[in-house]
C-alpha cells in the first residue's frame, strides 16, 4: 500500500523547499536534504507535489524573484534574509489548502472531473486531478465526496495515515486529530492504512481508524450520519458527550465540557447554523448549566 501523505510530511517538505530556494543554504543543508528524501518515499512524493505547485505558480515565483533581485541591489547586506523570507512565504502560500471552510461554514465544491465535495465546518482539502488518478487530501474536518465514475482514474482521498479509494460512489470522511471516520453512502470504497488490514465498505457501513488498533467496521444509520451535509445533526440515542463534542465543531468559541452524566443519551434534530440553540435545548432536557464567558462556552451539571 502507498502510504498517505501526512501533515507532518507536508510541513517538512515545505521547510526543505524554502531552505533549498534560499541563498543561505550550505553543503550541510544539501546533505541533510538528500538524507531526508532518501529516508521515505512519502518525502519524495510530498516534495515533488510541492515543486509541481511551484511550477504551476511560475508567474508569481518569477515576480517574487524579480522583486528580490531589486531589493538585493538596494539593500545589499539584508538581501540574503529577504531571499530566505521570500522563499518561505511562497512555500507557506503553497501549503495553504485548495479549499477550506471557517467555523460554522459549509461549502460545496464542483471539481473539474464532474465530482463534487461538500466541506463541513472548519475543514480543509487539497485537490490534485491528473490524467491517471484523482487524489485529494482531507487535512482536517469532514467532507462528503460525490464521485463521478471513471474506471481509468481512481479517486483517492488521504486523511492522515488512512487512504480511501473509490469508483463512482458517495462517502463521508471525518478527520479529527488521529481519528478518521469513513461512512459509505452508496457504491463501494476500500479503506487502507499503513500496517493495518484493508477493509471494503458496503453502503450504510462505517469504518473507524484510531492509532494502535485495526480499522473497525460497523453498521450506521445513513439518515443520521449524512444529515450534516444538509445543515442538520440527527441523533438517535447518541451518548451525551459525543453529541456535545460534535455540536462544538460548529461553535465559534471553544466548548468546555464539565461533569455530565456518562450514561445519558441524546435523541433529536438540531441545526448546525445555531449550535448555541442546540446546546440550550440539550441543557434544559438534561438539567445542565451553560456559562458563556464570551471567550468560551462552559456546560456541566447544575450545582446543588
Amino acid at each position: 500500500m502507498t502510504v498517505a501523505e501526512t501533515e507532518q510530511t507536508r510541513r517538512e517538505a515545505a521547510d526543505w523547499f524554502a531552505r533549498m530556494q534560499s541563498d543561505v543554504r550550505n553543503d550541510d543543508d544539501l546533505e541533510r536534504f538528500n538524507q531526508w528524501l532518501a529516508a521515505d518515499p512519502d518525502n519524495q512524493r510530498s516534495y515533488a507535489r510541492l515543486v509541481a505547485r511551484w511550477d504551476a505558480a511560475a508567474p508569481l515565483a518569477a515576480g517574487a524573484r524579480e522583486r528580490t533581485r531589486t531589493r538585493r541591489r538596494g539593500l545589499a547586506g539584508g538581501a540574503l534574509v529577504i531571499a530566505a523570507l521570500g522563499a518561505f512565504t511562497l512555500s507557506w502560500q503553497m501549503m495553504q489548502p485548495d479549499y477550506a471552510t471557517r467555523v460554522g461554514e459549509q461549502r460545496r465544491v464542483s471539481l473539474a472531473d464532474g465530482s463534487a465535495v461538500v466541506l463541513d465546518t472548519d475543514s480543509a482539502i487539497d485537490v490534485d486531478l491528473e490524467p491517471g488518478t484523482r487524489r485529494l487530501a482531507l487535512r482536517k474536518g469532514r467532507a462528503r465526496f460525490d464521485v463521478r465514475a471513471d474506471a481509468r482514474r481512481p479517486f483517492v482521498v488521504d486523511a492522515g495515515d488512512v487512504r480511501i479509494t473509490a469508483l463512482g460512489t458517495a462517502f463521508d470522511v471525518l478527520h479529527e486529530g488521529d481519528r478518521v471516520d469513513v461512512v459509505l453512502i452508496h457504491g463501494k470504497v476500500r479503506v487502507d492504512r499503513k500496517r493495518a488490514k484493508s477493509v471494503v465498505l458496503a453502503p450504510a457501513q462505517r469504518a473507524v481508524s484510531v492509532p494502535g488498533r485495526d480499522v473497525t467496521l460497523g453498521a450506521t444509520n445513513l439518515d443520521a450520519a449524512a444529515a450534516w451535509s444538509e445543515g442538520r445533526l440527527v441523533y438517535a440515542a447518541m451518548p451525551l458527550g459525543e453529541a456535545l463534542h460534535e455540536i462544538a465543531r460548529y461553535a465559534d468559541r471553544p466548548l468546555v465540557i464539565g461533569a455530565i452524566d456518562p450514561d445519558a443519551r441524546v435523541s433529536g434534530v438540531f441545526e448546525t447554523k445555531d449550535p448555541l440553540a442546540a446546546l440550550r435545548t440539550i441543557a434544559r432536557y438534561y438539567d445542565l448549566e451553560i456559562i458563556d464567558t464570551g471567550s468560551e462556552i462552559r456546560i456541566s451539571k447544575k450545582q446543588g
